[in-house]
């Protein structure tokens, strides 16, 4: 079964055990949980990742590539046939430095407000695989993809590009 893998920002925002979200009801979200899932022309990014998972470094460096800093990188696997037998998706090329993770893009597509809200729900049933890799992981992922020639480091953030020098 392969999965799809969604940057999410925050983790936090998913783990309803938290005593700061004690307010919500048992089967509510927190509305942040939204920014998570922030869309382009009613698409949602995400990146197909083999039953292995043995593509989840790479995609987690070409994603980490473009913020300002190395840090922490929180994302969701979630089972693909879940996603796609509820929403309609579209193989569209990805953006990020690295050509490959490119080809391993899918956008769920036709996303209105409340569909995006049902999405959300669905990936919160999925939340054990809600997934962090830690700053260091996530550099040595950045320093493979470099040092493999994986990442087309003209378009690497220079502030990224500073920190792995």
């Amino acid at each position: 079964m392969a999965f799809l893998l969604r940057g999410i920002g925050n983790k936090a925002w998913w783990d309803k055990s938290r005593d700061d979200f004690s307010w919500l009801g048992e089967d509510d979200l927190i509305a942040d949980v939204l920014k998570s899932l922030s869309t382009v022309n009613g698409a949602l990014s995400t990146y197909i990742i083999d039953e292995d998972k043995t593509k989840i470094d790479r995609v987690v460096a070409a994603l980490a590539s473009g913020r300002t800093k190395i840090e922490n990188f929180d994302y969701m696997l979630v089972p693909i046939d879940v996603v796609l037998k509820n929403f309609r998706s579209d193989n569209t090329k990805g953006k990020t430095p690295d050509f490959k993770v490119n080809e391993w893009h899918l956008d769920i597509v036709h996303l209105t407000p409340a569909k995006l809200v049902q999405l959300a729900y669905i990936l919160r049933n999925h939340k054990e695989s809600l997934s962090r890799m830690l700053k260091p992981e996530v550099k040595s992922a950045l320093q493979t993809g470099k040092d493999k020639g994986y990442l087309d480091m003209s378009k690497v953030s220079e502030k990224v590009k500073l920190e792995l020098a």
